[in-house]
């Protein structure tokens, strides 16, 4: 990562494992320790005092698995790296039309963190995120929709 660049991750845990994190997910302690005296802030959220949505409003990119919260980042317009881990068929479509970008591990989250500042110099895009029309998973209720199908 730019260590002249300032870094602040989320982890966000589902909220049924907010009681075990710390057994299950050893090395999220770890990692937050390693990040300490570094230009890396990283926090894990293992509560419901922050809002999801107020998380991905802030974000720029999210990166995660087979959630529903995936969706729900790209209509924040979140950049998003999809796992590659059992479940990641279910985002096939998403991966199809290069919405998400499927990842095996952190490199291409690195590389795109470390190009991203060169693009922010030059004026230019990210290559591998498809700016997408929210509507596309999310229409505005109608409402006469639902009266149509209650007659």
């Amino acid at each position: 990562i730019n260590k002249s660049k300032e870094y602040e991750i989320i982890y966000k845990l589902h909220p049924g494992e907010y009681e075990t994190w710390r057994e299950n997910y050893p090395h999220l302690l770890e990692t937050k320790n390693l990040c300490e005296n570094t230009n890396v802030s990283f926090k894990v959220i293992d509560d419901n005092i922050t809002p999801l949505y107020e998380l991905f409003a802030k974000s720029e990119y999210q990166i995660g698995a087979f959630s529903t919260a995936i969706y729900e980042g790209l209509s924040f317009n979140c950049k998003t790296f999809v796992i590659n881990v059992p479940g990641i068929e279910y985002l096939d479509d998403l991966i199809d039309k290069q919405i998400v970008t499927k990842v095996n591990n952190i490199e291409p989250v690195l590389e795109e963190l470390k190009s991203k500042t060169e693009k922010e110099s030059n004026n230019k895009n990210s290559h591998i995120f498809r700016k997408i029309n929210k509507d596309y998973f999310f229409k505005p209720y109608d409402e006469s929709i639902f009266y149509r199908i209650l007659k």
